[in-house]
């Protein structure tokens, strides 16, 4: 596989758009989308390793071509999106219970605390 196509396939998988994957890296979804097309086959050490984070992939598949995964549980990107609920939800801590409920959150904390008890 090559490069580009590891690019795409990857960042279609966690369904991340261009501008997301543009935005985490510190460069336009142009440049991402050049990228994945390989009209730009060198990239800075520095987005390298932002893109390989971004992507969850060892910065040594952006190399070679080769999908190697990385364990990364507690390092994610978040959507500007995203980020925009976290802390609207933080904001509204009468109406969390509510969102908790319409996502199903809340009897999965209810089963964790049965658990720990």
């Amino acid at each position: 596989m090559n490069i580009g196509e590891l690019l795409h396939n990857r960042r279609t998988e966690l369904n991340l758009t261009l501008e997301e994957v543009g935005n985490a890296v510190g460069v336009s979804k142009s440049t991402v989308k050049k990228w994945e097309d390989g009209f730009i086959s060198n990239m800075r050490r520095d987005k390298i390793s932002a893109l390989a984070k971004v992507l969850h992939i060892n910065p040594v598949s952006l190399i070679t071509g080769e999908l190697v995964l990385t364990n990364q549980t507690n390092d994610f990107y978040l959507s500007e999106h995203e980020k925009r609920l976290i802390i609207a939800y933080r904001q509204n801590p009468h109406r969390q219970d509510s969102v908790d409920t319409l996502l199903g959150i809340a009897a999965v904390e209810e089963q964790n605390k049965e658990k720990r008890a």
